[in-house]
């Protein structure tokens, strides 16, 4: 008899996995992902891509506004789940639900755990100027991220790599974690380690203000960020006149440095150089509002720049820690 299996989810980030849990020996048989919510200009609600490949495949779909509650864990033992797998699903979930399929919650948790738990592993290790992350496969228990682990698979963060390239590469990594773990977890032969709980680390929400750039730091930690926030929250700085403007991309030049952090030293085809605490960035892509994002020699066609001037000041809100330590 096939083993049944659920699916909690609500990043497209998850659909290799999906496909390939479709076409496993295992029976999927139903999806937990986010409620529908508006996008776009209209802010017209409409179903996200997990959604849209269940609809597609003619699964049952749960969408709890918090927790899945009574109804669909009452669901899940009337259906004999064996069970359930998590990735990127957003929201918590109870003992109860937990204790419901016959083997457990496995959950894939986008770092090597314990270094980064929490909501956005990805854009924070690169962020954080890390060379390395990888998808940690992990049976889920109340407090987060901190269940143990039964495998993981170690990925490189390339120099120019953004936080959307190393999504991309976790998409592609992540079906084949799991689908070596069904038959050891099905046949109660998997072995989960605990984590070293003491070398934990947690990263926190993201939000828009973590996309402005503080001048006050080195070229190498600007470049690693601007990466990380690259596409969400997207990196941002002000000019002298307060005028915001985007970062698509940019480049640590390790060069040293005498100006004042934030003081724009050159202007050409090939980028804006500004200081920082330590060393040359130079901004390659940049967007001002009510325009696209461009090059910069086409940027600066459009939007010439006084050499001397200096970005950043006044608007830049005070931000906490990426990244704290157990």
């Amino acid at each position: 008899m096939k083993a049944k299996i659920i699916f909690l989810g609500s990043d497209p980030i998850a659909l290799p996995l999906l496909d390939a849990l479709a076409q496993s020996p295992a029976q999927l048989l139903g999806v937990f992902t986010q409620p529908d919510r508006p996008h776009g200009r209209g802010q017209k609600c409409s179903p996200g891509e997990i959604k849209t490949w269940a609809m597609g495949r003619n699964l049952p779909i749960f969408q709890p506004e918090k927790k899945p509650g009574k109804d669909e864990i009452a669901w899940i033992y009337k259906n004999q789940i064996d069970l359930a797998i998590v990735l990127a699903y957003g929201h918590l979930l109870t003992q109860a639900f937990l204790d419901a399929p016959r083997h457990g919650v496995i959950n894939v948790h986008a770092s090597l755990l314990p270094a980064y738990r929490g909501p956005s592993p990805i854009e924070t290790a690169v962020a954080m100027g890390e060379n390395q992350t990888g998808l940690s496969l992990m049976r889920l228990v109340l407090k987060m991220d901190a269940g143990p682990v039964m495998a993981q698979t170690t990925l490189p963060i390339h120099p120019e790599d953004t936080s959307a390239q190393v999504r991309q590469r976790m998409a592609v990594a992540a079906p084949q974690l799991v689908l070596e773990a069904l038959r050891p977890i099905l046949s109660n032969n998997a072995v989960f380690i605990e984590q070293d709980h003491a070398q934990a680390t947690y990263c926190r929400m993201l939000t828009r203000a973590d996309g402005a750039i503080d001048w006050n730091l080195s070229a190498q930690t600007l470049d690693a960020r601007i990466r990380g926030f690259t596409p969400w929250p997207g990196a941002y700085t002000y000019t002298s006149e307060g005028l915001m403007l985007k970062i698509g991309s940019a480049q640590d030049l390790e060069a040293p440095c005498n100006a004042a952090p934030g003081t724009l030293l050159a202007a050409s085809d090939t980028g804006l150089y500004v200081a920082t605490a330590q060393g040359t960035l130079c901004l390659k892509n940049l967007q001002r509002p009510g325009a696209k994002m461009l090059p910069a020699g086409l940027f600066l066609r459009g939007f010439p720049m006084r050499i001397g001037s200096v970005f950043g000041g006044s608007h830049l809100a005070e931000q906490a820690p990426l990244s704290v330590k157990g």
